[in-house]
Parts: C-alpha cells; structure tokens; sequence
C-alpha cells in the first residue's frame, strides 16, 4: 500500500533503530518521518488524521497513546505488553507479539482494508472509550476513589516510622500531613 509512515514519541535511541527497520521492509511502498515527541494541537491534529496507530510496547501501565487514538476512532495495533486488555475483543484493535515479522503482517493488512472498513473499525474502538474512560463513566464506578486513597494511606503510614506521616496534597495543592 501507499503509506506516509510517522514514528513519534519520546526518542530514547529507539526511533532511529525503529525508522530503519521500517524503511527495510517497506522500501517500496512508504515514505517515513521521524518526528520525536508530538504534544498539543500537533499530537491532536496527527492522530485525528491517522489510518491506523500502533504501539508495539514491551512494557506499559495503562495505555494512554491507545485509548487516545481509539479515542480518535483510529484503529490501533498494540502488543499485550501495552496492558489494556479491556480493549483486545474491539473490532478496531489488532493485538500482536512484538515481533517485527507480526508488526509488518498486522499493518500491511490494515493498510490493506478500505478507508471504510478502517474507519467502521475505528468507530468501535471510539464508542467503548467514550462510553467507560471519561470522568462521568470513571466516577460512577461503584470503587469509592476517597476509599481507594485512605487505604492506601493506611498501607503506607503502617510501614513508615511515627515521624514522618505520609504527606498529600491539601486545599489548593499544598501538602498537608494525612490525618488518622
């Protein structure tokens, strides 16, 4: 397929490996631009025209560069390392080992599909993010956040000495001593 590749994100020595991998193996048929790491109306405005979006991470917390393109309705391809399971069964996820041969297949074969299907794909993947993962959706989880905090609080203090309470933040951002 004809494709303008972007590989962005923090460059800790990676992306240069990353960009001649890529430029290898898809020589023919894509042009590629390093741009390093994209914020504000840049980061927005590429993922908003994004195709498709892959992560293939060998370590993650909680995804946030997938849940934002899937918040775009970009169809994403992601390895299990990037630790979202809750989003793997979406029509607009393709989860692969991260393994370059599995990177090359998955996004040739997205690249592959009509800009219909990609975008029907996308639309899933936008729908479960905006109905769980905004305020609204995380707040009325039945976990009392406040609960969650005292008791990791009380974890906490039981293993530190008297003398030095855990501090958090208070009214304004200033911190204040957690009170028993």
């Amino acid at each position: 397929p004809d494709a303008h590749l972007v590989l962005a994100g923090p460059n800790d020595g990676g992306l240069a490996h990353a960009s001649r991998a890529v430029q290898q193996v898809m020589a023919d048929t894509a042009s590629v631009t390093v741009t390093g790491l994209l914020t504000g109306d840049t980061k927005w405005s590429l993922l908003a025209s994004a195709s498709v979006f892959v992560l293939p991470s060998f370590s993650e917390g909680l995804s946030m560069a997938v849940l934002e393109a899937l918040w775009f309705g970009v169809p994403v391809i992601m390895t299990p390392q990037c630790n979202f399971r809750e989003v793997q069964h979406l029509p607009a996820v393709v989860t692969i080992a991260p393994q370059r041969d599995d990177l090359v297949a998955a996004l040739l074969g997205l690249l592959e599909e009509p800009a219909a299907v990609l975008r029907t794909r996308g639309q899933s993947g936008a729908e479960f993010i905006r109905r769980g993962y905004t305020w609204d959706a995380v707040g009325a989880y039945n976990t009392p956040i406040p609960a969650l905090a005292r008791s990791y609080i009380d974890r906490v203090r039981r293993h530190l000495p008297a003398q030095h309470p855990p501090r958090i933040p208070g009214p304004g951002g200033s911190p204040a001593a957690a009170s028993p």
